[in-house]
């Protein structure tokens, strides 16, 4: 059974790196309606140049995941900028909640630079772009005694509850144990940013954005049988 432990941030650091990196990226993208990824992307990949801006041809981690989860009911319908949509989000919705996410990505790795970026990886025929990593780590919580090679460094931005369980965002567990398959790694790092905390306003101190990085270690077991029935799903597909 993987382990976990959630360590809560203050915000006030994560959204100066915020702010900094929206001004960063307003001087190369109009906040118009009619924005586009391509466009999104390539202002990060200027604001940070080691930020990959294109994804190669062929079967994608995502495009397996995402198809899983459809069929499992676990993409059910939410709540996006007040109207009702489904996962994966409409066009019309998409660049801005990509926006927002990578957004807060470059904030992330401005105010962490031992994070490294690691670009697109392939494994028996799967490509996969894990966000960072961390190399000869000392900072994982779950191993204090002993440097790590490389710990995957995931960052999440969502609209869920801060007060759900890791084991409620499976959809992140199933991601990070496929990056660890590919790292040959045990060790991650899950960064989520929870755009409205608890969904309690007023007086309650998690009403507002929270910031909680995750620490965990996957058994090699965990990740093995992840990544068999990730194979095992790509030949159903037939991708």
């Amino acid at each position: 059974m993987w382990v976990d432990r959630a360590i809560p941030f203050s915000n006030a650091p994560t959204c100066v790196g915020l702010a900094e990196s929206l001004i960063f990226l307003m001087q190369y993208v109009s906040v118009m309606p009619d924005i586009s990824l391509e466009d999104i992307n390539r202002a990060l990949s200027r604001a940070i140049p080691a930020r990959p801006n294109h994804r190669s041809k062929g079967t994608h981690l995502t495009d397996i995941l995402q198809r899983m989860n459809r069929e499992s009911g676990r993409m059910k319908e939410k709540i996006v900028f007040g109207r009702n949509t489904y996962a994966p989000l409409d066009e019309e919705d998409m660049p801005m909640c990509m926006a927002l996410g990578m957004i807060f990505e470059t904030g992330l790795m401005q105010l962490m630079p031992w994070l490294q970026r690691i670009g697109e990886i392939s494994k028996d025929g799967i490509a996969m772009s894990p966000d960072a990593g961390t190399y000869n780590c000392r900072r994982h919580l779950l191993s204090p005694d002993k440097d790590v090679p490389v710990v995957l460094d995931e960052i999440k931005l969502t609209w869920k509850s801060v007060n759900r369980g890791l084991e409620e965002h499976f959809n992140y567990l199933q991601q990070t144990k496929s990056y660890c398959y590919g790292l040959n790694t045990v060790y991650c790092r899950l960064h989520i940013m929870h755009v409205n905390g608890s969904y309690k306003f007023g007086d309650d101190p998690l009403g507002g954005p929270q910031y909680v990085q995750h620490h965990i270690m996957y058994t090699p077991f965990e990740i093995q049988m992840n990544w068999e029935e990730v194979q095992r799903r790509k030949k159903e597909y037939g991708l």
